[in-house]
C-alpha cells in the first residue's frame, strides 16, 4: 500500500535536521530494516555537528561533563515496566512522589540528547503504553521536564508487518510526527556496510544483493514462522559472520541459518561462480563474455583485488574499469564503495580525466557524494 508518508532512511536524517527536537517523532515500517540502527546512527552524527561528545546511558555514568556530551537513552518498550518510564512512588514528608529516574535526570543535565522508545506497537501492556503516553505528550518522566534539547523518537511496526503490532491511541498518535520507513535499497545497505564496517565484512554479499535484488528483503507469507528469512538486518549479521568464517562446507549452512534455505542455495551457488579477475585485467572484452551474476561477482573480487594488492595505479586496470562503465555504470558504484577510501580517490580522480567515460560517471560520483563516500 502507497502511503504519501513514507520516506527513505537516508531522508529521514534529513527530515530530523529541520525538525525541532521539541518534535516527538514515530518511526513506522517492516522490522529488520534498519529503523533503531538508523536512529543511532543519527544520534552520533548529531552530537558531531553540536561538537558533543556521544554517549550511550548506562548505570556507570556520572555527571562529570554531561554538558559536553549528548546523550542517547534506549528502551525496549515490550521489555520495561512503568516505573522504568516514569519512576517508583515514594512517600516523602508525607506526601507521595516519583523517586527522580537517573537517566531521566542525566538527560536534563547532558548538552542534548535523544530518546528512543523501541518497538511502541508492540507493547501488549496499557499501564506501558500510558506511560510512554505522558512522556510524549507532556515531556515528562514522573515529574521530571525533558529540555528543550532532547529529541524523542519511537519506532514500531504496523499489524501488516507484526503479528503482535497494534495500532495506538489516537491522541497518542496525533502527538507525532508520523513517518513511515521504506525498505532500504541495495545502494542504502553497501553505503551503510561500508561506513559502519569498513572491509571487515563479506563483501561478496553485496555483490549477490545486486544479481538479485529482490532477495534483500522477503517477509515471510505467515504471521508466525520458525524459518529465517532474508531481511537487512539478516543479510548484515551473514556479511559479518562469514567474514569469520573459513570452513567453505559451513557457509552454505551458515547462510540458511540467516535468510533460509531458498536464498541460502542460491547464494551459495552465487559464490561457486567461475570468475578470474586476472583474465579480465589482461583482456577487459571478456567481461562481456560473463553473465549478469558473474559480472557482480566479478566486481566485487576485483574490489577485493584491488584493495589488498598493488594494483591500483595500473593501466590494466583502468582499461578494465573503463569497459565496465560502458556496460553498466552501476556496477563501478558497486566497485568504487568497496575500495579503502586513498585507493577509491585516486581512481576516481582517473576516471574523470577520461574523456570517454566522464558522462556516464557523473550519475556514479553523485551517488557517491549523496553516500558520503567520496
Amino acid at each position: 500500500m502507497f502511503r504519501l508518508n513514507e520516506i527513505s532512511l537516508s531522508d529521514l536524517k534529513i527530515i530530523l535536521q529541520k525538525i525541532p527536537p521539541m518534535q516527538s517523532i514515530l518511526l513506522l515500517g517492516p522490522p529488520g530494516i534498519g529503523k533503531s540502527q538508523s536512529v543511532l546512527a543519527y544520534a552520533k552524527e548529531e552530537a558531531e555537528r553540536l561538537g558533543l561528545k556521544f554517549a550511550v546511558y548506562d548505570e556507570t555514568l556520572t555527571e562529570d561533563d554531561l554538558k559536553s556530551t549528548y546523550l542517547y537513552v534506549d528502551f525496549r518498550l515490550t521489555e520495561v515496566e512503568p516505573s522504568d518510564l516514569l519512576g517508583l512512588p515514594q512517600k516523602l514528608n508525607g506526601y507521595m512522589t516519583y523517586v527522580p529516574l537517573k537517566w531521566a535526570h542525566m538527560l536534563t543535565k547532558a548538552g542534548a540528547g535523544l530518546l528512543f522508545l523501541d518497538e511502541l506497537t508492540n507493547v501488549q501492556r496499557s499501564d506501558v503504553i500510558a506511560a510512554a503516553y505522558k512522556i510524549v505528550l507532556d515531556r515528562r518522566v514522573g515529574f521530571i521536564n525533558l529540555p528543550a534539547t532532547v529529541r524523542v523518537i519511537a519506532a514500531g511496526n504496523r499489524p501488516e508487518h507484526s503479528s503482535i503490532a497494534q495500532e495506538l491511541p489516537a491522541p497518542l498518535l496525533n502527538r507525532f510526527l508520523t513517518v513511515n520507513i521504506m525498505p532500504p535499497s541495495v545502494q542504502d545497505w553497501v553505503a551503510y556496510m561500508t561506513a559502519t564496517y569498513k572491509d571487515a565484512w563479506d563483501t561478496r554479499v553485496a555483490g549477490y544483493l545486486y544479481a538479485f535484488k529482490e532477495d534483500l528483503y522477503r517477509p515471510p507469507q505467515e504471521a508466525m514462522t520458525l524459518e529465517p528469512y532474508p531481511t537487512h538486518r539478516s543479510w548484515t549479521m551473514l556479511s559479518l559472520a562469514l567474514h569469520n568464517i573459513q570452513i567453505a562446507d559451513l557457509k552454505p549452512k551458515v547462510a540458511a541459518s540467516y535468510v533460509g534455505s531458498e536464498v541460502a542455495q542460491r547464494f551459495s551457488a552465487f559464490l561457486k561462480l567461475n570468475v578470474n579477475v586476472d583474465e579480465l585485467l589482461a583482456n577487459p572484452e571478456k567481461f562481456n563474455d560473463l553473465n549478469t551474476e558473474q559480472r557482480w561477482l566479478s566486481i566485487v573480487m576485483l574490489a577485493m583485488d584491488v584493495n589488498t594488492q598493488s594494483i591500483q595505479e595500473n593501466e590494466k586496470l583502468v582499461r578494465l574499469l573503463t569497459k565496465i562503465i560502458d556496460v553498466d555504470a552501476e556496477m563501478i558504484f558497486l566497485c568504487l564503495m568497496l575500495l579503502r577510501a586513498e585507493i577509491k580517490n585516486k581512481i576516481t580522480s582517473v576516471l574523470i580525466n577520461n574523456s570517454a567515460v566522464v558522462s556516464k560517471l557523473a550519475k556514479v560520483y553523485d551517488l557517491l557524494t549523496k553516500y558520503n563516500a567520496i
